[in-house]
């Protein structure tokens, strides 16, 4: 037999949740959101944050943030060891030393400064505390214009595992192309008996003009005649790197000398 007490508790119970049975089912028929988690308001939004262990801050910047095909820039790579007490954040032995390696974007060609692929230091406070690189270079074409960042243990080589630390982009302008066919129309500019005419300029960039063919299926210089270029850019020396396939492309470059 139940007691007093056992039935009043059992009956409190089915009081109790009947109201929120009753809701729930109304709320089912009218397709309403009463009592849905999490009743009725909206999830509160979340971003995922990543937490690194690494006490070197690397960073890559240029002075100039849109570029001309052809126009010489100096990027700086920049490592910085930031000074965390132990007690903050654990932090492995060694990694305060590193070695890097800079991806740069196709049509990027690099002409000089002081850094070189898997270049690397040991920073320490107060002695060494950052350390930078630069790199000259300028874009034969603008098919990529973004440069990225890897950083490696201190005895890193090329087969070691790299994670992207920086990355910069850039916007970089095609050159006016009115201004290379009145170049092109003047060196074709002939003497009677074949002879270039010598012509004095005011103000000569350095560099060379190309014009860049595909299709040359005869591998044959008169091919190029009559042919539109798929690109034209300004380089600092002749060079194939500005190709954008294997064979079957032509070059023709333009430029002038001094001659005292």
């Amino acid at each position: 037999m139940q007691t007093f007490t056992e039935k009043w508790q059992k009956n409190f119970a089915a009081l109790f949740l009947l109201p929120f049975l009753a809701a729930f089912l109304s709320s089912a028929a009218t397709g309403s959101d009463y009592l849905k988690p999490p009743f009725g308001r909206p999830p509160t939004p979340y971003k995922k944050v990543f937490i690194s262990n690494d006490p070197i801050r690397f960073s890559i910047a240029t002075s100039k943030s849109t570029v001309a095909v052809g126009e010489e820039i100096e990027l700086t790579i920049r490592a910085e060891l930031m000074n965390i007490p132990s007690s903050v954040l654990f932090l492995l032995e060694g990694s305060n030393r590193f070695r890097l390696k800079l991806l740069v974007p196709n049509g990027f060609e690099i002409t000089g400064g002081s850094y070189v692929d898997y270049i690397g230091d040991a920073l320490s406070f107060p002695a060494k505390p950052e350390v930078s690189y630069t790199v000259k270079g300028r874009f034969v074409n603008a098919s990529d214009n973004c440069f990225r960042l890897l950083r490696s243990h201190g005895q890193a080589d090329q087969s070691s595992i790299y994670a992207e630390k920086a990355k910069l982009c850039l916007s970089v302008k095609q050159p006016d192309q009115s201004i290379l066919k009145n170049d092109r129309a003047r060196v074709a500019e002939t003497c009677g008996d074949g002879v270039r005419v010598a012509e004095s300029l005011s103000s000569p960039v350095a560099g060379l003009r190309y014009s860049y063919y595909e299709h040359m299926w005869s591998r044959s210089v008169s091919e190029i005649e009559g042919k539109t270029p798929v690109a034209q850019a300004v380089v600092g020396q002749f060079s194939l790197a500005p190709r954008q396939k294997p064979d079957y492309f032509g070059f023709e470059y333009t430029g002038y000398i001094n001659i005292p």
